[in-house]
């Protein structure tokens, strides 16, 4: 199959919501301590949250959801919730493209908080643990 990672429209959050919540279940049940179904589902369906998916043909391997804080001087951009099956397989291409659309929207960092094992996963891609794990995404590319 082919897999790919690709920023899912809010539109398109309805059609694939009994799928995505089966999976949030799963995997994350840490996150839903702090947060219910009902306000992941508005805040994707208002757009305050944005959904990266991974999939393998009709497979659902990863699913990041994210948020912006945007303010005058400096706009981050969290990294939410991060989980799914064969994540080392979508992982560095997911948040490649993570970084990249952050930094052309205007991003200062891409952010991203968890436990030790992300933090030492998570430092092979250029995140460093500050408060939380973040990585400088203000210059797109160097050369």
């Amino acid at each position: 199959m082919t897999r790919s990672v690709g920023l899912i429209s809010p539109a398109v959050i309805p059609m694939i919501w009994k799928d995505l919540e089966r999976h949030i279940v799963l995997y994350g049940k840490k996150w839903l301590e702090i947060v219910a179904l009902e306000d992941v589902l508005a805040g994707l369906l208002k757009g305050e949250f944005e959904l990266w998916l991974g999939v393998d043909g009709e497979d659902l391997d990863l699913v990041m959801i994210c948020a912006w804080v945007r303010n005058s001087k400096r706009s981050d951009y969290y990294i939410l919730w991060l989980g799914g099956d064969n994540l080392s397989e979508y992982l560095e291409e997911g948040l490649e493209l993570v970084e990249h659309s952050a930094c052309i929207r205007g991003a200062t960092e891409v952010k991203f908080e968890g436990r030790g094992g992300w933090t030492r996963k998570m430092k092979s891609f250029g995140y460093s643990p500050r408060s939380g794990l973040a990585k400088n995404v203000k210059t797109c590319w160097r050369h």
